[in-house]
């Protein structure tokens, strides 16, 4: 009978969790491609009209897009006539920095003359000092030991406005810029002194200059010299070395023979 007995073989079957093979990747990749598909058509729905045409162009004729544009937007095309802008206008409208040495001749004259017209000044009228120098047309209020274009602190007398005031209107027609240089006598055992006196004096004809007319952004520089640039060397602490300068820097007109400037008139 034992050995009739059937022989039983059991047998599991497997868990359902095993592999599928890769059907699930080929799905998601199509899901991925579908989603940047999905969201590169909502970002050229927001673009302005000309960025899609640019891209239309783009897929429509790969091959030939930018073949016809500039490699540059500075390239102009042949047949027509550069535009200028009006900021380029007004820069050219500027003024002259330097005036021509012929003009500057005429406005020393011009200078002179008004100011010995002007019957106001009395004895001042031979301290403002009109010159032609190496640097341009120097028009200088100068003090003497007596009389003075300034008071105590720096500012202008009557006289020096005055003096100021008519020079202006011969400053503003030269359509020039100009620099306005201080100068002050040497003190000795108080360096700090003639700087500052020699920039309130400056600063005071800048002020005068500016109220009767002249532009301020035609005003080139405001400069102290303090007591570096003495008139009298040989005698430091004397009042003629107080003055200011409106200097008009000139084009000097060079010959063929010398390369020299004018000299001092």
């Amino acid at each position: 009978m034992a050995e009739n007995q059937p022989i039983i073989i059991k047998k599991k079957k497997a868990g359902g969790h095993g592999a599928h093979g890769g059907a699930w990747k080929i799905a998601y990749a199509d899901l991925v491609t579908a989603m940047m598909a999905f969201f590169l058509v909502m970002w050229i729905i927001g673009l302005d009209e000309k960025t899609k045409v640019g891209i239309a162009e783009y897929f429509n004729n790969p091959s030939s897009y930018g073949m016809n544009k500039p490699s540059s937007r500075f390239v102009l095309p042949l047949g027509k006539q550069p535009q200028t802008t009006k900021g380029q206008l007004d820069k050219n409208e500027e003024p002259e920095t330097n005036l021509p040495y012929d003009d500057a001749k005429r406005v020393l004259a011009t200078t002179r003359e008004t100011v010995q017209a002007e019957g106001s000044l009395g004895s001042l009228r031979e301290q403002v000092v009109v010159a032609m120098g190496k640097d341009g047309l120097r028009i200088e209020l100068a003090d003497s030991g007596g009389a003075s274009f300034f008071t105590a602190d720096g500012q202008l007398r009557p006289e020096g406005r005055k003096a100021v005031e008519r020079v202006a209107p011969i400053l503003i027609n030269t359509k020039s810029k100009i620099d306005v240089q201080g100068h002050a006598e040497a003190r000795p055992g108080q360096a700090e002194l003639p700087w500052r006196q020699a920039s309130e004096r400056a600063g005071a004809v800048v002020r005068a200059l500016t109220a009767a007319g002249f532009p301020s952004d035609r005003i080139h520089s405001v400069v102290s010299y303090g007591a570096t640039q003495l008139r009298s060397p040989q005698n430091p602490t004397s009042p003629a070395n107080r003055r200011v300068v409106i200097l008009v820097p000139f084009k000097i007109q060079y010959d063929r023979e010398s390369a020299a400037a004018p000299a001092e008139q």
